[in-house]
């Protein structure tokens, strides 16, 4: 019979034969026709949810709310009590009404102990020192403990991606037998069909160094889905650290940071165990890693550069001042992840903190001190003289006020070359004393410098009173040793 005649003959509409057709023999269960209103996720926890996730979509994918984030946030900024379970189900309806799309399906992977590391670089937006930076974290998790650590530098360069392994290393207590990367350029300089590559040497050297092998991943983003475990920990350590954006003073303080939130993921219980992820680590995979070389690895680009006439080198668009006697000569620049080390025949002339700023400029004024003896006028328009320490500039703002510019010029250059004898703290405490006492004679800087080390001044000259209070002329600079007038007692006795 059809559904229609069973309709006329039983009295029933078609929509609930159709359902008896159906029926499996279980027994009827009721089915809700509205949804039932929660306690718990009141109006105010889904307005507050609903409005991060539309929030969300003007900021960047990678570094978007996750619902863990949402659940943390609504516990401080709410008072939520409820569970983080409905939350998430409270998250997963509101995203498909904004029509998100759903993730894909992946296969899960299995591992030995001290089998593998997965590596990957990931991105985040941090405030440091009060600007706004984009900065590169690099990851690197354990296949089978999924122990993480992260650290973060300024640039994706390859000497911070080698250092950001060696810290990795010395943080886990050894190395895998192999670690996972993408196709990255501070690993491979090309890549061929299938799974050969060629190997940057650098980091050729760095694996060989240490004893691991390597895997490289299907070039693309269906190469991203070979080393997942790395993938999903980059997406969720940043949504549940990095946001809302966080703020640091320094990039220390950043890192420092990141190392106290990998403590907290191995706090996590293991998916396959019911124990932390650190305790499977130190029970079942530590003794695993290799150990360490006694030596560590030295993370540095070495390549030999000329200075200009002007006594700078220029690396990657920063311009670094060298001393002056090394101007127009070939010097080894060794550049590592937080600075640069210039070596002129295997001795070190300099060191500079680095930049990966393009157009900076560093300049140290006593680069440029012995050349005032030939040119003094210098000491006021040069462009190191602009970065001198405070007091000195102060220094020059007082000569400028009393003397003419050109007789200025030569005071100052005269203070600045007492450095080449005396150290910058000693010049500085006398520059200082002067000012004090009212003068900006150069003669008197130099004999209050040679009283505190214990001399005198040949020439004898008193110091430059005139200008100063009458409680001041009275002020005298005791000497550290008294030695030096033995001699004179011995004659007036």
């Amino acid at each position: 019979m059809s559904i229609h005649e069973i309709s006329k003959r039983l009295g029933h509409c078609r929509k609930t034969i159709r359902k008896v057709l159906r029926w499996d023999g279980s027994p009827p269960q009721y089915k809700l026709t509205k949804r039932r209103p929660t306690r718990v996720v009141t109006s105010e926890v889904t307005d507050f949810t609903y409005t991060i996730l539309r929030n969300d979509r003007a900021v960047h994918p990678k570094q978007r709310h996750t619902a863990r984030r949402i659940f943390e946030r609504l516990i401080v900024e709410t008072g939520y009590e409820g569970s983080e379970s409905g939350i998430r189900r409270l998250v997963a309806r509101i995203r498909r009404e904004l029509g998100e799309a759903q993730k894909s399906i992946t296969t899960p992977l299995s591992f030995e102990p001290g089998e593998e590391t997965q590596v990957d670089w990931g991105y985040a937006q941090v405030e440091i020192g009060g600007e706004l930076v984009k900065a590169c974290l690099l990851y690197l998790v354990l296949c089978y403990s999924r122990r993480t650590f992260v650290v973060a530098f300024p640039a994706e360069k390859q000497e911070c991606f080698l250092e950001g392994h060696l810290l990795a290393f010395e943080h886990f207590g050894g190395v895998t037998g192999r670690c996972c990367y993408d196709n990255l350029s501070s690993a491979v300089k090309r890549v061929f069909l299938g799974s050969s590559r060629e190997e940057n040497e650098t980091f050729l050297r760095f694996r060989s160094y240490h004893g691991f092998e390597v895997r490289y991943c299907t070039p693309g983003k269906s190469g991203a889905h070979e080393k997942g475990l790395v993938e999903r920990r980059v997406a969720t350590f940043r949504r549940r650290f990095l946001v809302p954006i966080p703020e640091f003073e320094s990039w220390q303080c950043f890192n420092e940071y990141l190392v106290g939130c990998s403590s907290q993921l191995d706090q996590k219980t293991h998916p396959s165990s019911s124990e932390s992820l650190e305790t499977v680590f130190n029970e079942k995979e530590a003794s695993s890693l290799r150990p360490l070389p006694k030596h560590r690895f030295s993370c540095c680009k070495t390549l030999s550069v000329q200075a200009d006439g002007q006594s700078r080198i220029r690396y990657q668009g920063v311009v670094y001042s060298l001393p002056s006697q090394f101007g127009r000569q070939r010097v080894e620049l060794r550049a590592y992840f937080n600075r640069l080390e210039v070596f002129f025949r295997q001795k070190l002339i300099c060191q500079w903190g680095r930049s990966f700023c393009k157009g900076e400029e560093f300049y140290d004024y006593r680069h440029y001190v012995p050349l005032l003896s030939k040119a003094p006028g210098a000491s006021l328009n040069g462009k190191p003289y602009r970065h001198m320490p405070e007091v000195l500039r102060n220094y020059r703002e007082e000569l400028l006020a009393r003397k003419d510019r050109r007789e200025a010029a030569r005071a100052l250059a005269k203070v600045l070359l007492l450095l080449r004898k005396h150290t910058e703290e000693e010049v500085l405490e006398a520059v200082e004393l002067a000012l004090l006492c009212g003068t900006v004679d150069p003669d008197s800087v130099k004999n209050l410098l040679l009283q505190m080390n214990g001399q005198w001044s040949q020439t004898k000259q008193p110091l430059n009173l005139i200008e100063a209070p009458t409680e001041v002329r009275e002020m005298r600079v005791s000497p550290r040793e008294l030695n030096c007038y033995d001699s004179l007692l011995e004659v007036a006795q």
